[in-house]
């Protein structure tokens, strides 16, 4: 099954070599954290989720839309509706049992909020997340400090990935997932 999912990135990816590498240093720094932190998460789930959490990062603006009006929720819709660079994730989970039949809820969900995170998030979920922020390569200051938070406590890690990319886009203007802030407030333990 590996192989078959490696092609089928490979075909998505195909004209986007950067974002095939960076796909591969997800899927390894994924595995490392399993290692690290002795999670003992099945090595094929990580493999999967971080192969496909990008795998359809291409699809068409309207395409994209108009699988998450026909799929998700109305109420899901209306906090993502004005970031499409999130849908990616959103637009996979609809896709993988569709597309790949895959119908494992925990590939799904971390594939789904690879993005965004969400509360509650299980240890697959987490370090799909935190592997898509400090895969070898990203370069940059905030992403070697992430590294290192990550390296000492996951969750830790993960709040101060969160507010990293809070900060960065509210910085830019950019729009933002509307439960970032509850996510971190969660995560901090408030």
């Amino acid at each position: 099954m590996i192989e078959q999912i490696e092609k089928f990135v490979e075909e998505k990816l195909k004209n986007h070599e950067d974002r095939l590498l960076h796909t591969k240093g997800v899927v390894e720094m994924a595995l490392y954290l399993n290692e690290l932190f002795n999670l003992k998460i099945k090595k094929e789930k990580i493999i999967i989720s971080g192969l496909l959490h990008d795998a359809w990062k291409y699809l068409s603006y309207e395409e994209s839309k108009e699988l998450l009006i026909k799929y998700e929720s109305k109420n899901m819709w209306n906090k993502i509706k004005n970031i499409p660079s999130i849908w990616h994730g959103y637009v996979g989970a609809i896709l993988l049992p569709l597309e790949l039949n895959i119908v494992d809820k925990e590939i799904i969900n971390a594939i789904k909020y690879h993005s965004t995170g969400k509360k509650r998030m299980n240890n697959l979920q987490k370090i799909i997340f935190i592997s898509d922020y400090i895969e070898k390569n990203r370069k940059g200051e905030v992403f070697e400090k992430a590294r290192k938070e990550v390296y000492q406590n996951l969750d830790k890690g993960l709040v101060y990935i969160l507010k990293s990319t809070y900060d960065y886009l509210t910085s830019k203007n950019y729009k933002v997932y509307p439960d970032t802030l509850n996510i971190i407030k969660y995560y901090e333990g408030e």
